[in-house]
């Protein structure tokens, strides 16, 4: 028995040395073609090898080294490569094969493979129409990848081929991968690169079985910024795949915003500048997916430690979060928010069939923001004092609703619509007094300030000669629709009230009118100390003071009192007084004032000056002053 268990095991001996001189020898490089061939009929695609290497350890079993490897894509994708990679190393235990009729691959490692994975217009992924098929396998469902499949696109997706021996393997490892996802179904294009990827999976099992996996990748970054792991199941009877338990996370500081094709239009409609920071994650995602498209899609995303730089802003924008709960259907935006200018701004919302009709509503609120810190205030935008900077303290409330829907930025901008306000407590505009300097502005009535100041009662003295101007009102409405915001804001304080209309378009550019009122008591007293005044005053008796109307950018808005509207009024119910009376003195008509009349735009004649005369309200006017009134209506208001 000794003898022949000798003999048998150098029989073993010698047919495994055999062996392994008949691999080493053996070059299958003579077979490629033919290898190459059977692969490409397999897959669909055209497969090339620049080199075959195949060898045999005892330890290791049988090894097979593929050097210069490439799939073709579908040539109605694109003439690239679908896969690349400079080698792929393949270890198949032998034994096991032989014994248990099952293939086992010890390990897979593939090194700098370049993946390219691209979505036409009609919503279908090249990868998608690997595997040829004796029929069309039917007409699938809408998937939920972005964009339903029109009835060619669904025609072209194919069904794998089953194995005729179960499979698995040990280990596969991606050693400095690479990822291009392009998406044409968007616009423009969306190209999303992967790159230095390293991939671990273990286990892995096409027979319906899970197995883990994790990943790390750059998104465009120099260093891997995104890390992935989860449990994933391939189930290649019923052509799906499915994911568990998976993780995905980011630190948004470490990638390049700079080079992401967003980068423009955040910088031109969000005015960001310069990088960003926080951490993203997203956790318990399920996935389950086939040719069908994705049926079951459900994770928790969540944001914290976000901080992002403004050119528009002061300081940067800071504790950016966010809690969100997405399924294939809606992205649920429970919590997010960010303080700023020590208060903050809170929100949620909703995006409803994304991919499709892109539905969302959001209903944003702020809360105790201080509005010296919101914006660089060297100058308020709005008024040159020339006695130093122009600041507007306070703190700022509001809230705001929008909705809308569109698959494109463009389809947002058109459809949003919604309504807001913003009002500002314990308001006081510092180093201007903005009566003063309102009534300064009229230069055609010299010094006017100071003879108003000089007439003045005692008790409205004070309000003109204080430094500041304490706000008692300061309300900003909108009402935005037809890609624009119709603006009303309101500032009031007990000298005045500055009402402003206007509409901002989403290109930043502002039409704004704005109109100033002196409440009626302290109207009567001005226009006591200055007759010119009285010829300022509407119907309810309160000093209207006009501003230029302004059309520009936002940013640049500079609002004065329309000097040259206000001289005209006075000249024009100033002559027409004058006139009246030469022409009553030589009829020997008794000069009485006219009624009062609405002028054109809602203006109301001048009061009557202190030097009118008596006057009578109880007698009628004679009829030639009424005609003559009619008249010089006619000739100075252009009626």
């Amino acid at each position: 028995m000794r003898s022949l268990f000798l003999w048998l095991g150098l029989l073993i001996l010698i047919i495994a040395i055999a062996l392994a001189v008949f691999i080493a020898t053996f070059d299958i490089n003579q077979y490629k073609l033919r290898l190459t061939q059977t692969i490409s009929s397999l897959l669909g695609r055209q497969v090339d090898a620049r080199q075959l290497k195949l060898g045999f350890a005892v330890d290791k079993g049988l090894t097979l080294v593929i050097q210069g490897l490439s799939v073709a894509d579908d040539p109605s994708f694109g003439k690239e490569a679908l896969l690349t990679a400079d080698s792929v190393y393949l270890n198949v235990d032998i034994l096991k094969f032989i014994l248990q009729k099952e293939i086992i691959i010890a390990k897979i490692e593939v090194h700098n493979p370049d993946v390219r994975i691209i979505r036409n217009p009609e919503g279908l992924l090249n990868v998608q129409t690997i595997f040829p098929a004796e029929k069309s396998a039917g007409t699938p469902a809408p998937g939920r990848s972005g964009a339903a499949f029109s009835a060619a696109a669904a025609s072209k997706v194919k069904a794998a081929p089953r194995l005729p021996l179960p499979m698995t393997v040990d280990t596969i490892t991606i050693v400095d991968g690479s990822l291009t996802y392009l998406d044409r179904a968007s616009e423009p294009a969306l190209v999303v690169p992967l790159r230095r990827i390293n991939l671990k999976i273990t286990d892995l099992s096409l027979q319906n079985k899970t197995f883990s996996f994790r990943a790390d990748a750059a998104l465009w970054a120099d260093q891997p910024n995104v890390h992935g792991q989860g449990e994933m199941a391939i189930d290649l009877d019923s052509n799906k795949i499915r994911l568990d338990h998976g993780r995905l996370e980011t630190d948004l500081s470490q990638a390049q915003l700079q080079g992401t094709p967003f980068y423009p239009v955040l910088k031109e409609k969000a005015f960001l500048e310069g990088d960003i920071a926080g951490k993203v994650a997203f956790d318990n995602v399920r996935l389950a997916a086939g040719q069908e498209g994705i049926q079951i899609f459900s994770l928790r995303g969540t944001l914290t430690g976000g901080r992002a730089n403004s050119d528009f802003l002061d300081k940067p924008v800071e504790d950016i979060h966010a809690d969100l709960q997405m399924d294939e259907r809606v992205v649920d935006i429970k919590e997010a928010g960010f303080s700023y200018a020590s208060g903050t701004v809170s929100a949620h919302g909703r995006l409803s069939d994304y991919g499709k009709a892109n539905m969302f509503m959001l209903d944003c609120q702020v809360a105790d923001m201080r509005v010296a810190e919101l914006v660089p205030q060297e100058k308020i935008p709005l008024w040159d004092a020339g006695d130093g900077p122009v600041r507007l303290e306070g703190r700022v409330y509001g809230n705001f609703n929008v909705e809308g829907q569109g698959t494109q930025l463009a389809q947002w901008q058109e459809s949003l619509k919604g309504d807001g306000s913003l009002d500002i407590r314990e308001a006081k505009l510092t180093n201007i007094n903005l009566l003063r300097f309102v009534l300064d502005k009229i230069s055609f009535l010299p010094d006017l300030a100071q003879k108003i100041d000089a007439n003045l009662p005692p008790e409205y003295k004070d309000k003109l000669k204080t430094g500041d101007t304490p706000l008692e009102q300061v309300t900003f409405k909108a009402d935005i629709h037809d890609q624009a915001a119709a603006l009303t804001v309101d500032i009031g304080a007990d000298t005045f009230l500055l009402k402003a209309n206007g509409r901002i378009g989403l290109d930043q550019n502002l039409d704004l009118a704005a109109d100033f009122y002196i409440p009626e008591d302290l109207s009567g007293s001005m226009a006591a100390a200055v007759e010119e005044l009285g010829y300022f005053k509407d119907q309810d008796g309160k000093i209207h003071i006009p501003f230029k109307p302004y059309q520009g950018k936002w940013q640049d808005v500079r609002i004065y009192p329309d000097v040259g509207r206000l001289s005209k009024q006075v000249i024009r119910n100033k002559g027409q007084e004058e006139l009246r009376k030469a022409i009553f003195r030589v009829l020997f008509v008794e000069d009485t004032p006219p009624a009062p009349a609405p002028e054109q735009g809602g203006q109301q004649p001048p009061a009557p000056s202190p030097q009118s005369g008596n006057e009578n309200p109880a007698s009628p006017p004679p009829p030639e002053k009424v005609i003559l009134d009619s008249i010089l209506d006619t000739i100075f208001k252009g009626k």
